[in-house]
């Protein structure tokens, strides 16, 4: 028992450590500035990145600028700030106000870089003050995001460190060091300024990838609403439509799976179902036969039909029609006991069948009373929906 509880003991020290690490105060960007200050830059510039180049813990002035403006679109109505802009929903004016404001900002920053009055780096500066200038027009001018504007997606302006190009603007961070001889090491005025130009490029990319923020945000939502209209169709096709037996429900899904799964991935459901050998109960009428056969149950076999319909604004079937070539079975004397027909389905609930008896045309109704004795289980619903 001895070694257990050293174990246990040595296991809660190192609990108790960790414990400690994570509580330590999160360090400032001057402090983490001043620690990077003898490593090679590509390094130093690769930690700062994260929260300390346009993020938000960079006390630059124009970062700081950003921040109040991302502050104040982070309340909306008094709702208070949450961890990220892209919980809170902004319209379609908000989001292109901020989104504006905070690209002039980006582009502001990078004229005050070393580089940009002519230095070692000033294409560079150029090149990303251009893809900036030409965001801010598109979104002023209404262009979507798209192959016309691709810097209107924050991919465009991302960096992680481990890539030569920052996101898709062609400047090459690795490259401006190893121009100027300080790719390992920072040595020398031309590091230094270099350097800055290096933290300046990526604060002014971080800036204006933060500004396209809300827009991803209107991306998910609209997403999850396309997902939640999805949901309710798929839950009023098993509810609402003609009910289906087991081998319809495979026939379908097989369907479902060659028209739309296949090619759509997840999808909403369809607006159509086939009719295989569907056996249903009604009340058959036939004027001319005898007394006792004119009105009496029936059995009605739908060997094959197709019933559609288009999604309502309640995402529920609406104006359905259907039609199956069907037969009749009734216990009658003075007509044929069965008989070919003909049925006509209005609104997934009501189905006039008519039929030829000898020569007498004979009128079945029924009302999908299947629906009430079968229901698709769970794993067929999956099944039908996504596959297996």
């Amino acid at each position: 028992m001895k070694p257990f509880g050293t174990l246990l003991r040595a296991l809660a020290a190192t609990l108790l450590c960790a414990g400690g690490l994570h509580a330590q105060p999160q360090k400032s960007c001057a402090e983490l500035r001043a620690e990077l200050a003898t490593v090679a830059p590509l390094t130093a510039v690769n930690r700062l990145s994260v929260k300390c180049l346009g993020g938000e813990l960079d006390a630059n002035p124009f970062t700081l600028r950003a921040q109040r403006l991302f502050d104040t679109a982070g309340r909306v109505d008094g709702q208070p700030r949450r961890r990220e802009i892209k919980d809170v929903a902004l319209s379609a004016e908000e989001r292109r106000a901020l989104t504006l404001a905070v690209l002039r900002i980006a582009e502001e920053s990078l004229g005050g870089l070393p580089g940009s009055a002519g230095g070692a780096d000033a294409s560079d500066i150029a090149r990303l003050r251009k893809a900036l200038q030409r965001a801010i027009r598109d979104r002023a001018d209404g262009v979507l995001a798209g192959e016309e504007s691709p810097m209107q997606r924050a991919e465009y302006w991302a960096w992680d460190g481990l890539q030569a190009q920052l996101g898709d603007t062609g400047v090459e961070v690795p490259a401006m060091f190893a121009r100027a001889g300080c790719d390992t090491a920072p040595l020398g005025a031309a590091c230094v300024a270099t350097r800055e130009d290096a933290e300046g490029l990526l604060r002014g990319a971080r800036l204006a990838q933060r500004a396209f923020t809300p827009d991803q945000a209107e991306a998910i939502q609209a997403a999850a609403a396309r997902a939640a209209v999805r949901d309710a169709r798929w839950r009023s096709y098993f509810a609402d439509a003609r009910s289906q037996y087991p081998w319809e429900l495979f026939i379908n899904s097989w369907r479902y799976e060659t028209r739309v799964r296949r090619d759509q991935g997840l999808s909403g459901p369809p607006d159509w179902q086939w009719i295989v050998l569907h056996p249903d109960v009604g009340m058959q009428y036939v004027r001319s036969a005898a007394a006792g056969d004119r009105f009496t149950p029936a059995l009605v076999l739908e060997i094959v039909g197709y019933n559609g319909w288009r999604w309502g604004d309640d995402h529920r079937p609406q104006n359905a029609w259907g039609v199956s070539l069907s037969r009749t079975y009734a216990d009658t004397a003075s007509v044929p006991t069965s008989a070919w027909g003909l049925s006509i389905h209005r609104n997934n609930k009501y189905t006039l069948t008519l039929t030829r008896h000898g020569g007498k045309t004979g009128v079945l109704l029924s009302l999908d009373l299947a629906g009430a004795v079968t229901s698709a289980s769970q794993a067929w619903r999956d099944r039908f929906r996504i596959g297996e």
